[in-house]
């Protein structure tokens, strides 16, 4: 193979051209909607917006992972600054970050190219190659315009930024000989500061250092002056945490199991699942298929067991066949090797024992990095042969380069016009994901937020003949709901009937209606049905989650609800005791606030007093909703 394989342009051309070309893909998605979880994430920036709240309260006071995640809301605390809570420049920061992260991408590839000799001399154009398919194909489409997504995009670039100051490092070691001033600076400073800055946007950038270790065995020698930093290293950074982690689940489970309260599948159901997931995503990133991408995704059925179903087993056949091969090839393909566990190692933390959803195609986003080393590896030597043929054969490569990319991208900008309005996104879930009940409440909401109350009503009528009884259960709560909205309660029928279907568990969607219950419920919009009979069965329901501990979260929520309606209707007694159940710990301070109110208004002075003392230790400074509850309860007891 003594042809070099070369670009029409310089490297650093085609990479403009590439970001040329996301950009003009991505461009008519920018402007389209929030959608899920940007609203919970995105209310503080609202507060912020008003003078309601602090900066510092929307930076460090965001709960959707354990550590946070400050990064993340400092970034979006920033697009926010611009023009408030105009989706076109949340997008538009997530699509920089994209590019800055296909940047990076390039740099590792060309990396990882050539320390294998057979590929050094074509690293560079198969890395603008490589990097371009990432940055055009269609399965990043929702990472990059699902706007909260961007936490995930940052602890990418945070990531590969830590790996990058890693191969650099060890390049220094090898080329030194030794531990120098600066191979010891970049692996034990700007590393852990780099990997604890991604953890801040996403936990899920822990990977970080077991993709080193991947890369340290696949490309790496050792000898007598090198091994003892890298032993150090990765004690340090991989066997000590995996270590905590093992010993975190055999001596406190619930600090990381904890979270299966609010699921309906095991966590041996999950990691019975993750192989399936795992083989599903290596078909959409080989053979992406448009329609069935996206977020709608709770239809993918957790597996059960070994044979249920049956691809469960040949999902993980397949995964220990691959690994089994590309271990085999380690020191002829290195890049086989690299490629592959890049993959699998990514996937540590989302696909792994942890009580997260089954499916998202956003976790990808980083692994399949992995899968571009170890196809571009594998398909680069027989692309460059062609070049060294006959001048039709050298023709087939920029034909077949030119079809390849033509067909990603008129995917992704199909991908792209959905994600230009959440009606067209959830118009193609409908078609595509029948199976998602996400997709068919979303279809409900849009019905609703039109004031198209019959219709809703219609789409919920046949969520109430599921075969899930959870289903049920939330579509009549809804039902009511709409009924409520549209004047036409005629009675309790339809709460009784989501009792009837009541589980032994509830769940976040479970929550979900109900707080949509308790919002339009307010100024007695649900007459002749009164608050407190409402309260009533939202109280029965909690009774009846009898496999659910009270400090479950989703549980304490709906004694949280129960007890602001009892409130509402001035059944202050009942009020105080599910208040008194919902005040579990961990529970927000809201909770406590009401718990005291409740104390205040059936006479016991004394203990409202306590617990008020308790909530003026707790609410921070900046904590300004805090402090105005704070004021409120102060002047109910003066009173």
């Amino acid at each position: 193979m003594n042809r070099t394989m070369r670009l029409p342009v310089s490297p650093g051309t085609g990479l403009f051209i590439a970001f040329a070309a996301t950009c003009l893909l991505y461009g008519p998605g920018l402007s389209g909607a929030f959608i899920f979880d940007d609203a919970i994430n995105f209310a503080p920036l609202q507060d912020w917006i008003l003078g309601r709240s602090s900066w510092q309260t929307v930076v460090f006071g965001n709960t959707s992972g354990p550590l946070g995640r400050s990064v993340s809301m400092f970034s979006f605390l920033a697009s926010a600054s611009i023009n408030g809570l105009d989706p076109l420049y949340f997008k538009a920061f997530n699509l920089v970050i994209h590019l800055l992260c296909g940047w990076l991408s390039y740099l590792l590839l060309s990396w990882a190219l050539e320390r294998d000799a057979r590929l050094k001399r074509h690293a560079k154009p198969v890395a603008v190659v490589l990097a371009t398919i990432w940055l055009v194909h269609p399965l990043h489409v929702s990472t990059v315009l699902y706007a909260v997504q961007r936490m995930a995009q940052l602890s990418t670039l945070f990531a590969l930024l830590a790996v990058l100051v890693y191969v650099h490092s060890r390049e220094r070691l090898e080329s030194d000989g030794r531990l120098s001033r600066t191979s010891g600076s970049l692996l034990f400073i700007a590393f852990p500061v780099l990997l604890t800055a991604g953890m801040l946007a996403k936990e899920n950038a822990a990977v970080a250092p077991l993709l080193c270790l991947v890369l340290e065995t696949a490309y790496f020698s050792r000898n007598e002056h090198t091994i003892r930093p890298v032993v150090v290293f990765h004690s340090i950074f991989v066997a000590l945490p995996a270590l905590a982690t093992v010993g975190l689940l055999m001596l406190f489970p619930d600090r990381l199991l904890g979270g299966y309260e609010m699921r309906d599948f095991t966590p041996l159901e999950r990691l019975l699942t993750q192989p399936r997931a795992l083989v599903d995503y290596l078909g959409m990133w080989f053979l992406p298929r448009g329609g069935r991408m996206g977020v709608f995704t709770d239809g993918f059925p957790a597996s059960t067991g070994i044979l249920a179903p049956p691809i469960t087993l040949l999902a993980i056949i397949a995964l220990l066949a691959i690994s089994a091969w590309v271990i085999a090839a380690r020191r002829t393909r290195s890049y086989l090797f690299a490629g592959w566990f890049f993959f699998l190692g990514a996937h540590a933390v989302e696909s792994s024992f942890l009580p997260l959803d089954l499916y998202y195609e956003h976790r990808n986003y980083l692994p399949s990095l992995g899968l571009l080393l170890a196809a571009g590896g594998l398909l680069a030597p027989s692309v460059i042969g062609l070049l060294c043929t006959s001048t039709i054969r050298r023709l087939a490569v920029p034909a077949g380069a030119v079809a390849m990319f033509a067909a990603l991208g008129l995917i992704t900008s199909s991908q792209v016009r959905a994600w230009q309005s959440k009606e067209a996104l959830v118009r193609q879930a409908i078609v595509h994901h029948p199976e998602s009940i996400r997709a068919a409440q979303a279809l409900i909401i849009e019905k609703i937020n039109k004031g198209d109350y019959p219709a809703a009503t219609r789409l919920l009528d046949k969520l109430t003949r599921h075969p899930d009884p959870r289903v049920r259960l939330d579509a009549h709560i809804d039902m009511f709901s709409v009924a409520c909205l549209a004047g036409s309660i005629r009675g309790t029928e339809l709460l009784d009937r989501a009792l009837t279907d009541a589980p032994d568990r509830l769940m976040v969607s479970d929550v979900q209606a109900i707080g949509f219950l308790v919002q339009v419920s307010r100024n007695d919009r649900c007459t002749p049905v009164r608050q407190d009979i409402i309260a009533s069965r939202l109280a029965r329901l909690a009774d009846r989650a009898s496999a659910q501990a009270d400090s479950a979260k989703p549980k304490y929520q709906v004694r949280y609800a129960s007890a602001i309606l009892y409130s509402r209707a001035g059944d202050w007694q009942k009020a105080l005791e599910q208040a008194g159940l919902a005040a579990q710990p961990g529970a927000p301070n809201e909770v406590l606030g009401l718990l005291a109110e409740c104390h205040a208004m059936t006479g016991n002075r004394e203990r409202a007093q306590e617990i008020l003392a308790l909530l003026d230790e707790d609410v921070g400074e900046h904590d300004l909703s805090g402090k105005k509850m704070l004021a409120r309860l102060h002047a109910l007891l003066e009173e």
